[in-house]
């Protein structure tokens, strides 16, 4: 170290003197050539060491297990699923009726065997009793209408969209997870709320299982016309989940469309019954 100040203040005291002075600019160029390649030697060892060196790290032992193989329509509905459950904005947006039936029915349910009938001002209008079956299966299918899990399920693809059209599946299967997400979501929750109102309501056979059965169709229709809606109307270039989940018109589109044919099909059954 010392040397190389030394070399470093006598290269310095050669400069005032080389210029006009071949003899003097010659030994400047010979010291400054002589630092770099010190410098050059130094750096290129250390240098190479820092740059090469691995941190320690545990080594993995392989062990041979069993690979688990799925099918392309179950893998791409984990894919689904996994997309559904990362968002809180998608589940929260397009999950909570599911949600609302289940605990719904669960309270209707408790209050009966408490004691407490929550069909007792129902009960004192004649004929009511009558109709409280169908207006059970409208109230199902209009929080199922809430829950339009397949409307924003393209949009929110985004710019990974791309990713889904390079893969080596068709595009019907594609389309088919994310209807099978929206009845996943939906037909258990609706299934459990038209058994347990079947239960308290005690209503004939036949629509005992009218109640089970219109949900579930209901059910799939708003999942094929979500996708339909989705695909005519996509939003891709979303900054925020939020806004292809609530404020993308696919999924306003949908929304109406789910509640007109509930109000559809409420009106039709009332002129069948009177």
């Amino acid at each position: 170290m010392l040397a190389f100040v030394r070399l470093s203040i006598l290269s310095t005291k050669w400069v005032w003197h080389a210029e006009g002075d071949p003899l003097a600019f010659l030994i400047f160029a010979v010291i400054v050539l002589g630092l770099f390649a010190v410098v050059y030697v130094a750096l290129s060892r250390s240098f190479i060491r820092i740059v090469t060196t691995k941190k320690a790290a545990a080594k993995v032992h392989y062990r041979e297990e069993a690979l688990r193989v799925q099918s392309v329509g179950r893998a791409l509905l984990g894919k689904e699923l996994r997309r559904f459950t990362s968002s809180a904005v998608y589940m929260l947006n397009c999950g909570l009726g599911a949600l609302i039936l289940v605990g719904g029915s669960i309270f209707l349910a408790v209050e009966v065997v408490g004691g407490t009938s929550p069909f007792s001002i129902v009960e004192q209008v004649p004929d009511m009793m009558r109709y409280l079956p169908l207006v059970a299966c409208a109230i199902i299918c209009a929080i199922i209408a809430v829950d339009v899990v397949s409307a924003p399920s393209i949009s929110l693809e985004g710019n990974n969209l791309w990713v889904l059209q390079s893969l080596p599946v068709n595009g019907k299967q594609v389309l088919l997870a994310k209807l099978k997400l929206h009845l996943l979501v939906n037909i258990p929750a609706a299934v459990f709320a038209a058994v347990v109102l079947d239960v308290l309501l005690m209503p004939n056979i036949f629509m005992a299982a009218l109640m089970v059965l219109v949900p579930c169709v209901y059910a799939v229709l708003c999942g094929e016309l979500g996708l339909l809606l989705n695909l005519r109307l996509p939003n891709l270039d979303w900054t925020s989940e939020a806004v292809a989940v609530k404020q993308s018109a696919s999924v306003l589109a949908a929304v109406f469309s789910d509640f007109g044919v509930v109000a559809l099909l409420v009106f039709s059954s009332l002129s069948l019954l009177v």
